[in-house]
């Protein structure tokens, strides 16, 4: 059995750090990008530790020391150790913090408002738009970290901080997909503050205590109190793309409050709060420190996050389950009901699904290709399909096993870079 993520562990999420060059882990700082190119050599990450048990997982026919044996960037081997290996719940007695108040002072000098300007070329009237977020310094040179939809596009960002002075902005780096982004300031003559971070081994568990500082409706920092309602909420942002473990909070998250930061009851960092669950009341979500610490890095370096590219969507789907309801030939696999423009997918011909159907409230886009297996793996569960994706780099050649229409054949791409595409990006009304 492979495991992705932990669907079966315990409710609980152990934040781990990237290796600090030769020093310890300092509150308050993330890895320089001196440090990220000495430690983001490639690896061998197909076989981790799951659970406190200790259990591995392996992809088949993946061996340490054989030809072929797959590795994966440094970044990415973070992650997948922080989902498949942290989850224990911490030791020892609760920490003494300050009261709130005091937590929210010692906090909110580091929590910043973001404004921004967005032209829209393709209207003739209204085309000048502002929005409105939150962010918080990460470093006292003058990087700010925020979410990407409050500032990715944007032709003016300004940075406003707790005493009033605004300052204009340029962007960084930022990644859509992982809804980050940093930007950078020049620093006032009296310095900026970075907010402290948690502990990179400190567990966040379900029921713990959580402050949400931004800028909800333009009200400056305001904060908010709650807990943390869940954790390694998988939100699919692409099929054969990526997978993001959120924490979840009922603390309230409202327009504005994106890029705020989520703070432990000590007033430490443990999240970026980046969206809200629409319609529901006080289901919100936070991006998680640990994917945070792996992302920063990139994105200072080199202004993105380097993934693959495959460039279809779809669903896994069991032949035994359809049979009884389609007279369609079937497999086990991969439905891919989209194909992406100008994607590895779409130059090899693979074809689209072209018929909705639901079921019992379940949806279908039926008529495309289903793929069978990727390099001999067979896509016959979630966690085999998502530790496999987390196995490929861009340069990789993949071959693909393709049902269509009762006929199987093999298909081999090559991985380019996954760009932004338009499908990525905020909607401006």
């Amino acid at each position: 059995m492979l495991y992705p993520y932990p669907a079966a562990a315990p409710a609980t999420g152990r934040i781990h750090r990237a290796p600090a060059c030769g020093g310890a882990f300092v509150p308050g700082r993330f890895l320089s990008t001196d440090c990220w190119h000495k430690a983001d050599k490639r690896m061998p990450s197909i076989a981790f530790p799951h659970g406190a048990g200790g259990a591995q997982a392996v992809i088949p026919g993946a061996t340490p020391g054989v030809p072929g044996h797959r590795r994966t960037p440094r970044w990415l081997t973070l992650v997948l150790g922080l989902l498949a290996a942290g989850l224990a719940p911490a030791a020892g007695a609760a920490r003494e913090c300050p009261s709130i108040a005091d937590v929210y002072a010692q906090v909110a000098p580091s929590v910043v408002l973001i404004t921004t300007v967005h032209v829209d070329p393709f209207r003739v009237d209204e085309r000048i738009a502002s929005g409105l977020g939150a962010g918080c310094i990460i470093d006292a040179g003058g990087l700010v970290l925020t979410s990407s939809h409050v500032v990715y596009g944007s032709r003016a960002i300004s940075v406003t901080l707790h005493d009033g002075q605004s300052l204009p902005a340029t962007l960084v780096g930022a990644d859509p997909l992982l809804d980050l982004a940093v930007v950078r300031i020049t620093p006032p003559g009296d310095g900026l503050v970075a907010i402290p971070q948690a502990d990179p081994l400190t567990t966040v568990r379900i029921g713990d205590e959580v402050l949400a500082i931004g800028n909800p409706m333009g009200l400056e920092r305001t904060l908010t109190r709650g807990v943390v309602s869940g954790i390694n909420r998988l939100l699919a942002v692409t099929t054969l793309g990526v997978t993001l473990p959120m924490i979840q909070t009922d603390a309230a998250i409202n327009p504005g409050s994106s890029g705020g930061p989520l703070v432990n009851r000590c007033g430490e960092l443990i999240g970026i709060n980046t969206s809200l669950l629409d319609p529901a009341e006080n289901i919100g979500f936070a991006v998680p420190l640990s994917v945070i610490q792996a992302t920063v890095p990139q994105l200072v370096d080199s202004g993105r996050v380097v993934r693959p590219w495959v460039g279809v969507r779809g669903r896994l789907i069991r032949r035994d389950d359809l049979d009884d309801l389609f007279r369609l030939d079937l497999a086990d696999g991969l439905l891919v009901e989209t194909v992406e423009a100008g994607s590895p997918a779409e130059a090899a011909g693979l074809r689209a699904g072209v018929l909705p159907v639901t079921v019992a409230g379940e949806e279908f886009l039926l008529g495309g290709d289903i793929i069978m297996s990727i390099n001999d793996v067979p896509l016959t569960s979630e966690a085999t399909l998502e530790i496999l994706v987390q196995t490929l780099q861009v340069g990789d050649h993949i071959e693909l096993l393709i049902h269509r229409e009762g006929a199987r054949a093999n298909v081999r791409l090559e991985l380019p870079e996954r760009p932004i595409l338009p499908s990525d990006l905020p909607r401006l009304d």
